[in-house]
């Protein structure tokens, strides 16, 4: 994935994935062990042995441009002096039916029939981000899409994981890593360009840079205008999953543990429910001890149109203790209080839709448009909080936040309850344990609900570890029902943000 690498090759091949994908399944590309997306052999398992696809395993570059070259009508040649370059060669590919080369593949295309279309060699030299994407706004923008934009960041510098490229392509996106902080006072007035003439509730797919901004600044500024985020930059094979559809009859079955509108039995002790946040395709789902306790996941609730057939592969392997949820703020991820207040009920509307769709109960909500879980506020008032409750009359509950936040309500037995614990993947167990404990004495009275944010690379295994430390007092139930006990009991005091 370095520039002096295998970057072109790899590039090049998740061009050709888009082209290829526009109107059918044909290639799907392997990653390495440690992609951040830890599913790509086991879904295609999946599709190869319980949805019975064919596939042919191509070996070389060579291979797949003899195959598969007929999709592209020609090739892009990025500049490797010139990283970004290679972000904009990637908005040709899409209007263009282009292949994305270096000087290095292009013999490749060569021989694969294909002739050059545009060659950025020396384009931009001495040109800096702002000028770059200014230039690219004013020859291609006007026939990019509307619905898909694609922020390609993450790594910076002399790598690049683009795996997202495929599905941008084959949706003919406009691909950048502009700066959303406003002090890149020309990068930042250029995304707020594109931002602002996207249509309602479009998405915003991929990463921002972690050379240029923050997280935060990144979704504040998409969530100002009604957007929403799909990230990363590093989801692989989006356009090969979008043309697998559900395997026919199959229904999204939730694994609920209390029925709507029951009141369960409440003891004195301290209530932990585990949620695994970031998305459920990262981190602990293959790895050891799913299944042997409670435990909640977020879904990527777009999967239901974005990657139907991947969401299948999630719900058919979910154990009895696999309980989802919806997230992360609407049908996406966004920061409700940067969204205009006109904005949010229709985004709330169809995160409801979507949540129906995959038979989900509990929503969980984040907001860092005033600060990260480090520094700022990130609890929410209570006319957002009202807006959700209205908007989502189906929820058993919602949860909040990230790390630990200071939001809670109960209306009319949900309960709306933020993180009391973030569990670090690095935190020694031993000290973890103490930090549950002493929560516990902090919050004397009883029930306690304690609910913990497990960060998305501790497996559930080692989770249960400590768990398994805390003693009598302390009980692991599903979210579900903590959720409904708390309802029920609510014994936390009621906070909101005051304005």
């Amino acid at each position: 994935w370095s520039v002096s690498g295998r970057l072109g090759v790899n590039a090049m091949m998740i061009s050709l994935q888009g082209l290829a994908n526009r109107t059918a399944p044909l290639l799907y590309l392997l990653y390495p062990d440690d992609w951040p997306f830890t599913y790509v052999n086991s879904v295609l398992k999946f599709y190869t042995d319980r949805r019975y696809y064919a596939m042919t395993e191509l070996k070389t570059t060579g291979e797949a441009l003899q195959g598969l070259g007929k999709y592209a009508k020609g090739y892009v040649v990025w500049d490797t002096a010139v990283r970004t370059s290679l972000i904009v060669s990637f908005t040709v590919a899409g209007l263009e039916d282009a292949l994305v080369v270096s000087d290095r593949e292009i013999p490749l295309a060569e021989r694969a029939g294909l002739k050059p279309i545009e060659d950025f060699r020396g384009k931009f030299a001495g040109m800096n981000d702002a000028q770059i994407y200014a230039w690219a706004f004013d020859r291609y923008w006007s026939r990019c899409s509307r619905e898909f934009i694609v922020w390609l960041g993450g790594e910076h510098g002399k790598v690049m994981k683009p795996a997202v490229a495929d599905w941008g392509t084959a949706n003919k996106a406009f691909f950048s890593d502009l700066s959303c902080r406003t002090t890149d006072t020309a990068e930042y007035a250029l995304a707020r360009r594109l931002l602002s003439e996207m249509k309602p509730m479009s998405m915003v797919m991929g990463w921002h840079s972690y050379a240029k901004d923050l997280e935060e600044e990144f979704v504040t500024l998409t969530s100002s205008f009604g957007l929403r985020v799909e990230g990363l930059n590093t989801i692989p094979n989006l356009s090969f999953s979008a043309r697998i559809p559900v395997s026919p009859g199959f229904v999204f079955r939730n694994n609920h543990h209390i029925a709507a509108g029951t009141r369960p039995p409440v003891g004195k002790k301290v209530y932990i429910a585990c949620i695994q946040t970031d998305g459920i395709g990262l981190g602990a789902w293959l790895k050891p001890g799913r299944g042997e306790i409670p435990y909640a996941w977020e879904v990527m609730m777009n999967y239901t149109w974005m990657a139907p057939g991947m969401a299948e592969y999630f719900y058919s392997m979910a154990t009895p203790n696999d309980y989802f949820i919806g997230c992360l703020s609407g049908p996406g991820y966004l920061y409700p209080k940067a969204v205009p207040r006109d904005k949010l009920p229709p985004l709330i509307a169809m995160a409801r839709e979507q949540m129906k769709a995959l038979d989900l109960r509990v929503f969980e909500t984040m907001d860092w448009s005033a600060g990260s879980e480090f520094e700022g506020n990130t609890d929410l008032p209570e006319e957002v909080i009202d807006r959700y409750y209205g908007g989502m009359p189906e929820a058993l509950g919602f949860v909040n936040g990230y790390g630990p936040g200071y939001t809670f309500t109960s209306k009319k037995g949900r309960a709306f309850v933020s993180y009391d614990y973030y569990l670090s993947p690095v935190r020694p167990e031993a000290e973890a344990v103490a930090d549950l404990k002493e929560l516990a004495a902090i919050n004397a009275k009883r029930p306690y609900f304690l609910l913990v944010h497990v960060r998305e690379w501790s497996d559930v295994r080692r989770v249960k570890g400590i768990l398994d430390r805390l003693g009598a007092e302390f009980e692991v139930v599903p979210l579900d029902l903590f959720l409904a006990m708390a309802g029920e009991k609510p014994t936390f005091e009621e906070r909101f943000l005051q304005r």
